[in-house]
């Protein structure tokens, strides 16, 4: 699972990309749409990742993999609300 969503990212970070050159609104809405999601997943896939493979010594990284995750996730959904707001 890990390598689809490094995947997803990959084509997140080309639709950057192409939104730096070709500004639409609807492009932004759909990459902040897929951020939220991707970031989602990935919420869940670090989560399920400490708890089965992460020893209680390394909890300072799992705790920040988590606050990264949440952190971008948050991002993620204020871009949203920013995309709606202007439309």
């Amino acid at each position: 699972m890990g390598a689809c969503l490094f995947a997803l990212l990959c084509v997140l970070l080309a639709g950057g990309i192409m939104q730096m050159f070709i500004r639409s609104p609807m492009m932004e809405l759909g990459l902040a749409l897929g951020g939220a999601l991707i970031f989602s997943l990935y919420l869940v896939f670090d989560t399920q990742r400490i708890m089965r493979k992460t020893s209680p010594e390394e909890y300072i990284d799992a705790a920040i993999q988590i606050y990264l995750d949440i952190t971008r996730l948050f991002i993620e959904i204020l871009r949203i609300l920013e995309a709606t707001r202007r439309n």
